[in-house]
Order: C-alpha cells, then sequence, then structure tokens
C-alpha cells in the first residue's frame, strides 16, 4: 500500500474522532486538536500524493517530511495539555 494512502486515512480516521468528541460534547480544545491533526495528516498525504506523481522523489525525503508533520503533531498536544 502506498504510503499517502496510510496519512489519508489515518487523517479520516483523525476527522471521525473529532466528529465523535463533537457529538459527546468534548471541550473545544480538544476537538480543535483533532482537527489539526487530521488537517496536517491530510496535507502530508496530498503533498506526498503531488511528489510522487509528479517528481521523482527520494524516500529519504519525504520521511523527513512524515517526521516534521509527526513533531508538529505531539508539540501542539503538548501545548494544549499544558494549556487545560
Amino acid at each position: 500500500m502506498k504510503r499517502y494512502i496510510l496519512w489519508l486515512v489515518l487523517a479520516a480516521v483523525w476527522l471521525a474522532v473529532a466528529v465523535l468528541n463533537l457529538y459527546s460534547q468534548r471541550s473545544g480544545t480538544v476537538i480543535g486538536f483533532n482537527i489539526f491533526a487530521a488537517v496536517v495528516f491530510a496535507a502530508v498525504g496530498t503533498g506526498q500524493w503531488i511528489v510522487v506523481r509528479k517528481y521523482d522523489a527520494s524516500t529519504k525525503w519525504l520521511r523527513r517530511i512524515e517526521l516534521a508533520a509527526l513533531v508538529v503533531v505531539v508539540l501542539v498536544l503538548i501545548a494544549v495539555l499544558l494549556m487545560s
């Protein structure tokens, strides 16, 4: 399976979690973080799809993008946890 498909599936799952949290009346911070994470994962998946289709991308470069996205999500999670 292509890696960008996994990132897009992860984004869809995270968006579903955000919708479930919305209906279970969780705090807006949790819902906002879930939506932020879904957008970041969808951006990584879409970016990888574009790079793979248009350019001869090395896997080392794509893995750096994946790592950067995960670091951003973890840093925002830490910020959300510290603010609540």
